[in-house]
């Protein structure tokens, strides 16, 4: 199995300096400045410049989003965070574990061996545990589990104790090449998205939506001249970047200091920030009628790097991948405040 993952390799090197105990990774290995995506697809699968998918044209007719493609629910969020809709999970017989913030229920084991794409569909298709209707999660309800606060793996560890620290299949397939399709990573405290096809092999963990297997309902964003808020996941979103790009520390404070009467402005952890991506897109995957003039740039999140303080997490509205850099590194960034109740 291949990885050319300039960040995959990274990441993979980093968590080995941290449980072997050695120095951080060198700057030849981590990039100091936005890259383009061919850095994060292997095998020349980066999008050609006229890819079709390209968000820069609003009214571009794009297929509908997979059924479970958006956050219909608030993102689970870590203690030491200190925001809304903390992750709390509850252990039901047999095996399963119900999420008490997105509702979803997942296996609480998982397949023993790493299996390709069609034998991972066929897998949670065919998983009879607590009355079956299991499917492959998407790209977000997976990264719903992450925690970074937790040691590998980067998930709660005792509702799922068998997790094993690693790439696991999604539903999700990657714009810039339908016979790829997204991976989340658990491994060495991780949250990268990476992207496979369906030859390799990875891990699986099966997942249902409460009740019925009815999709969510379409989502719907409240635009405001300088706002964008997401009644689902019960945030608000400066509508505008901010207008340089600054270090992590620097956008924190610019946004902090940004007026508001409904709740302060932060900047989002890297789970927020995910659930902006538009999965059918490439440069730029976000909404640009919500979401004009959004650069096809990494943005800025508040996540930390477990082991590394002196680096954060940074999405990339390119694609929707993810990394992380040295903090003093300058990238874009998208303010957030929490709106525990937005109205219509």
């Amino acid at each position: 199995m291949k990885r050319a993952y300039l960040v995959a390799a990274t990441a993979l090197l980093a968590g080995c300096n941290v449980v072997l105990g050695i120095d951080e990774p060198s700057d030849r290995l981590l990039a100091s400045g936005p890259v383009d995506a061919g850095s994060f697809i292997k095998d020349g699968a980066a999008p050609p410049d006229d890819d079709p998918a390209d968000g820069a044209d609003a009214s571009l007719e794009l297929p509908e989003p997979g059924p479970y493609a958006r956050a219909a629910w608030p993102m689970p969020t870590s203690a030491k965070e200190g925001l809304p809709h903390r992750a709390s999970y509850v252990v039901e017989p047999p095996g399963v574990v119900r999420d008490q913030i997105t509702l979803l229920i997942w296996q609480q084991g998982r397949e023993r061996e790493p299996v390709s794409l069609s034998e991972a569909r066929t897998y949670c298709a065919g998983l009879s545990l607590a009355g079956g209707r299991f499917r492959l999660p998407s790209r977000i309800e997976l990264a719903s589990l992450l925690d970074l606060e937790q040691s590998p793996p980067a998930l709660d560890h005792d509702a799922f104790p068998e997790a094993v620290a690693g790439s696991y299949w999604t539903s999700s397939v990657y714009a810039g090449n339908d016979r790829r399709n997204w991976l989340v990573n658990f491994g060495f405290g991780t949250a990268l998205l990476l992207v496979g096809e369906d030859s390799e092999k990875n891990l699986v963990r099966c997942v249902k939506s409460p009740e019925t297997d009815a999709a969510p309902a379409t989502r719907e964003l409240v635009v405001a001249e300088d706002t964008v808020s997401d009644p689902a996941t019960r945030l608000t979103w400066r509508r505008g970047a901010l207008p340089a790009m600054t270090t992590v520390e620097e956008a924190a404070a610019a946004c902090a200091a940004l007026p508001s009467e409904q709740g302060a402005f932060r900047l989002p952890t890297i789970k927020e920030l995910h659930t902006l991506v538009d999965e059918r897109r490439i440069k730029t995957a976000i909404d640009p009628l919500a979401f004009p003039d959004t650069a096809s740039s990494y943005f800025w999140t508040s996540s930390a790097v477990m082991g590394f303080p002196q680096y954060a997490w940074m999405v990339s509205f390119t694609d929707g991948s993810d990394r992380w850099v040295p903090a003093e590194t300058t990238g874009d960034t998208r303010c957030v405040r929490s709106t525990p109740e937005v109205s219509k």
